[in-house]
């Protein structure tokens, strides 16, 4: 359950740094596109949370790169999720 609320803070972190509009259009929108803007942000949040990095890194996720895409990728299924209205 920690792993699954640390995904769920960082995705709750790439949401508050977008407004209501760029949430939803991050929602809808191919993971590729968000990838490069967001991945450099969530690696610098890696540091301050070395349980997440290290829960991944056990997960089989080896590089920063893994690492973000996976939580970008997971930040925009939360997203999805909230406006399905299913969180």
């Amino acid at each position: 359950m920690r792993f699954y609320q640390e995904c769920v803070n960082v995705a709750k972190s790439v949401g508050a740094v977008m407004d209501e509009q760029r949430r939803r259009q991050f929602a809808k929108t191919p993971v590729e596109e968000w990838y490069h803007p967001l991945g450099r942000w969530i690696c610098r949040l890696l540091p301050t949370n070395s349980y997440l990095r290290e829960a991944l890194t056990v997960l089989g996720y080896r590089s920063d790169e893994e690492i973000s895409r996976y939580l970008v990728e997971f930040s925009q299924n939360y997203w999805k999720l909230v406006y399905a209205d299913m969180l």
